[in-house]
């Protein structure tokens, strides 16, 4: 009986798994994995296509017979923030699209339970917080939503964690203060851009940087104006703040670039240096999504130094 309970428990979870699975975008999950284990990607399209209820089996026992799970785990723990991104990127497209975030969470969790996949905690654990972070930011769930779907988990599960609600709750905050050093808005204080250079990079208002509550606020900070919020960057997104800085800085005279700049990366807390190697990382990224984001960033520079 116990053994019958285990096969339905098996199938339960690998039916889960494909049903979430987008087999298409998938592939770019196997690419990753291949670069761990090859071979891997002949091994899953195979399992994949024949939808088999032993594919979790198969594939740890695939793995297991390369290195173990303790090789991808190392593999992602040492690799650089690009090729981290490109992976989480990769885990995350492999879902179907749409707006069950809570079924994707829960096959995270207990993915992350199964005594093959433990090793891999922390990774599983990064693309859940993605998933998370990726219902907030467009829109579909908030944080009390996930607060109330945390309760509920606890109910059943009383281990049940969603740590990353509170890192968006403290960054939030931290948004949301005013700075003690705050200067009275002058017109010596304040540096000038260019309306429709703002105004398209407000657009990323919640994807480079954390919601702010308007584009006047925006602009207030950038032209370094007396502002309540504060410029903060998305988690894992740093690169695009920068390279949005690095370029805001090259439009001023030398006379007030240094002045403008050193005040706003001291109230982002960065440092110029580090902005400076590193401002065009995102554009020089392995990870396709990361140089188009960084691409469309450059252009509406670029566009506007064409047209003046």
């Amino acid at each position: 009986m116990f053994k019958f309970i285990q096969r339905v428990g098996a199938f339960w979870r690998n039916a889960r798994l494909l049903r979430c699975l987008d087999v298409e975008a998938f592939k770019g999950c196997v690419d990753v994995m291949e670069k761990v284990y090859p071979g891997y990607q002949e091994l899953i399209s195979t399992l994949i296509d024949e939808h088999q209820i032993s594919i979790v089996k198969k594939v740890l026992a695939f793995i297991n017979d390369n290195g173990g799970t303790q090789k991808l785990a190392d593999y992602y723990n040492n690799a650089d923030d690009d090729e981290k991104q490109s992976m989480l990127d990769a885990f995350n497209k492999a879902f179907k699209k749409g707006d069950a975030f809570e079924d994707k969470v829960l096959l995270l969790t207990n993915l992350s339970k199964l005594e093959g996949f433990r090793t891999l905690k922390h990774i599983l654990g990064d693309v859940k917080d993605n998933v998370v972070m990726a219902s907030i930011q467009s829109g579909q769930r908030t944080i009390d939503d996930w607060k109330t779907f945390v309760r509920r988990e606890q109910e059943v599960d009383s281990d049940f964690r969603l740590g990353i609600l509170e890192q968006i709750e403290s960054q939030e905050a931290k948004n949301q203060e005013v700075p003690d050093n705050t200067k009275e808005a002058t017109p010596a204080n304040i540096t000038l851009f260019p309306d429709e250079v703002l105004d398209q990079l407000y657009q990323y208002n919640g994807t480079a940087f954390l919601t702010l509550s308007s584009l006047d606020e925006f602009k207030r900070i950038i032209v370094r104006g007396q502002h309540q919020q504060k410029l903060v960057p998305c988690p894992g997104k740093t690169a695009f703040l920068y390279l949005i800085l690095y370029r805001l800085s090259l439009m001023l005279p030398e006379d007030k670039r240094n002045p403008w700049y050193d005040d706003i990366l001291n109230e982002c807390g960065f440092e110029k240096e580090t902005v400076r190697k590193k401002a065009n990382s995102a554009s020089e990224s392995s990870n396709d999504s990361t140089r188009e984001l960084a691409k469309q960033i450059n252009d509406i520079f670029d566009e506007y130094l064409k047209s003046i």
